[in-house]
């Protein structure tokens, strides 16, 4: 039997989504000029790039369900940032839904604890024709609006997941994309990179990324492999565009991390990207 059911921003119906496998190295998705970070909630299932699918670039459900069949999931939506604030983003944002869903009720929630570092505002939500209940962050990042929701069947539902919300929203980071997402030139930019180290400027700042993302004499087992990472820098030390080949557990936890990052101002470079950046790990037991 299809179930329904309407996500924040547009209707969306969702008939199957047995196709529509975890992702256990999902943590960053980018678009056209923007990007986030994230780490799944411990217990939970997550697919990128599932616009075709469900229509929002990540989406979330408990292990053990689909995306359709659960009675609660999560999801992440972005919006171009035309209006100037995130206030006026939120009443424009809402104001739309309501001309979908004219029942739909929004109250302003207080700040979640532990997320200090977004910008953002929380609201619940209730009355939409499929009779789901909501908790809906919006956040204003550096090019764009994100709107990430836990959507539940019953307020039991809504209340049992709450902590894996409160989880996603711990580990959000919005971030700008100034070069494609899924780059065909990764070849390219490890040369690019590795002309830039080749100073010695370049070299001492290549040396202080290792120490800023495995410490050193880690024998973590989580922190093992052997991977490529390639990312830009900016002049205030802000790492965009990261990606790492090949993609593992490992590898894609060293880029959520390293994209996290505070870096030193690197080195002055002539790419409008900002400085390349090559990071090659091996690191055994």
């Amino acid at each position: 039997m299809p179930i329904s059911r309407l996500l924040y921003g547009f209707a969306a119906f969702v008939f199957t989504v047995a196709s529509a496998h975890a992702q256990s190295d999902c943590s960053i998705v980018y678009g056209k000029d923007w990007a986030f970070a994230f780490s799944t909630p411990a217990g939970w299932s997550s697919l990128c790039r599932a616009e075709r699918l469900v229509g929002v670039p990540v989406a979330f459900w408990p292990v053990g369900s689909t995306f359709a069949d659960s009675a609660v999931v999560m999801y992440v939506n972005v919006s171009t940032k035309v209006e100037p604030s995130l206030p006026d983003f939120v009443r424009s944002s809402q104001s739309l839904f309501r001309q979908k869903a004219p029942n739909v009720v929004f109250v302003p929630l207080e700040p979640i604890e532990a997320t200090p570092k977004l910008r953002a505002l929380h609201f619940s939500a209730s009355g939409d024709p499929g009779g789901n209940v909501e908790r809906i962050t919006y956040v204003e990042g550096p090019t764009a609006y994100f709107v990430i929701v836990l959507s539940a069947r019953s307020p039991k539902a809504l209340e049992q997941a709450q902590p894996a919300f409160r989880q996603l929203l711990q580990s959000f980071i919005p971030m700008a994309a100034t070069v494609p997402a899924i780059a065909d030139n990764f070849a390219a930019r490890v040369a690019e990179a590795k002309q830039a180290a080749s100073s010695s400027d370049g070299a001492r700042f290549d040396a202080a990324l290792l120490e800023a993302c495995i410490p050193p004499g880690s024998t973590d087992p989580s922190n093992l492999g052997a991977f490529s990472l390639v990312a830009y820098v900016s002049r205030d030390g802000v790492p965009n565009d990261v990606q790492v080949d090949p993609r593992t557990k490992v590898s894609t936890c060293f880029a959520e991390r390293f994209s996290r990052s505070h870096l030193p101002v690197p080195p002055t470079h002539k790419s409008a990207n900002g400085y390349p950046v090559l990071v090659e790990i091996r690191v055994n037991p």
